[in-house]
């Protein structure tokens, strides 16, 4: 347990999805942010600062790429911890979504630990 409740902002296009992370999230005492769209996102992150931010890969209107190469030019999200997630496992891609700025990178269907795990890592390195 976390000495304060953490924000995270989810970005994912897929309810079933967006409601796992949700229900992950917020059972561990999160605080839950949610845009199923990248220009949702990007008002949103306007108005809240967060700790964390959760980012599918393919998106409408944006890849998760150039979603978070836009939420770096908002200030408060210049230095914020992000996740991708995706349904694609190429190894070569790992290194991508390393280099593009993520702290991790988590492929669907996302196991519940993981995702807390990589969390937990996120935050240790932030």
């Amino acid at each position: 347990m976390q000495d304060r409740q953490h924000a995270v902002l989810i970005v994912e296009d897929n309810p079933p999805n967006m409601a796992l992370f949700h229900r992950i999230l917020v059972g561990k005492d999160y605080s839950v942010l949610q845009a199923s769209r990248p220009s949702e996102a990007l008002t949103i992150a306007s108005k809240h600062p967060v700790d964390i931010v959760l980012i599918d890969i393919k998106l409408p209107e944006m890849n998760g790429f150039r979603l978070l190469i836009a939420l770096r030019n908002v200030s408060s999200y210049q230095n914020v911890p992000a996740i991708a997630v995706t349904a694609n496992d190429v190894v070569s891609d790992r290194l991508m979504y390393k280099e593009a700025g993520f702290s991790a990178y988590l492929q669907k269907p996302v196991i519940p630990t993981v995702l807390l795990n990589a969390f937990a890592d996120a935050f240790d390195e932030w």
